[in-house]
C-alpha cells in the first residue's frame, strides 16, 4: 500500500521513533488465523546524516556503506512490528577510522528496540524468561541477555538511598524494686 509523506511522518511520531524517518510500511498480506500474528514491516532511514566519531570526536558525514538491519519492536495488538533500518557505517575523514552510529531507540546490539527490551525486563520480573521470550517470539538466551543488560543499566540510574531506617532501638533500663526511689543525677 502506498502512503503519502504526511501519513508516514505522523506514523513515525506515533511510534515515538524521532530519530528516524518512515519511508515505507508493508502489511503482511497473508491471513493468519490465531494464535499466529500478522507482521507489519516499517522501513526507516535515520534523520541525521552527520554523526560524532567515537575515536576523534569529530563530526563525520561520510557514509562508507549502508546495511539493512531488521529490528523487532513492541507488537501492536495482533501485529508483530519489524523495523527495517538502513543503518550507515561511517568513515571519519579526520582519523580515517570506521564506526557504526548508535541510536537511542535501538538496543546497542541492534536486534530489538529499547522499549521492547524495557517491557521484556518488566515481564520477566513478574514471570519467567521462558514465558517472556515466548510472548515476544525471541530466543530464551536473547531474552535473558536483554534482561540482565536492562537490570544492569537500571542499577546505575536508581537514586542513591538515604540513611537506612532504624531497625532496633536500645534503651537502658533501671530496675526499680518496690518502695525504692530513683533520684535523678544532676
Amino acid at each position: 500500500m502506498i502512503y503519502d509523506q504526511t501519513f508516514l511522518s505522523r506514523y513515525a511520531t506515533l511510534l515515538g521513533l524521532d530519530e528516524f524517518e518512515v519511508i515505507e510500511i508493508e502489511k503482511d498480506p497473508t491471513d493468519f488465523s490465531p494464535p499466529k500474528r500478522k507482521t507489519l514491516t516499517i522501513h526507516l532511514l535515520p534523520k541525521k546524516s552527520v554523526f560524532l566519531c567515537p575515536h576523534c570526536r569529530h563530526a563525520c558525514g561520510h557514509i562508507h556503506k549502508t546495511t539493512e538491519r531488521r529490528v523487532l519492536d513492541l507488537p501492536q495488538g495482533i501485529m508483530e512490528i519489524i523495523l527495517v533500518i538502513v543503518w550507515p557505517q561511517m568513515q571519519c575523514q579526520r582519523c580515517n577510522k570506521y564506526f557504526t552510529p548508535s541510536f537511542e531507540a535501538i538496543r546497542e546490539k541492534g536486534t530489538v528496540t529499547t522499549r521492547l527490551a524495557e517491557r521484556l525486563a518488566e515481564i520477566i520480573r513478574i514471570s519467567t524468561v521462558k514465558e517472556a521470550a515466548k510472548l515476544f517470539r525471541i530466543a530464551e538466551s536473547t531474552a535473558e541477555e536483554i534482561y540482565y543488560e536492562v537490570a544492569e543499566a537500571r542499577v546505575g540510574k536508581e537514586p542513591k538511598p538515604g540513611p537506612e531506617p532504624i531497625r532496633s532501638l536500645g534503651i537502658d533500663e533501671i530496675a526499680v524494686k518496690k518502695g525504692e526511689k530513683i533520684t535523678p543525677v544532676s
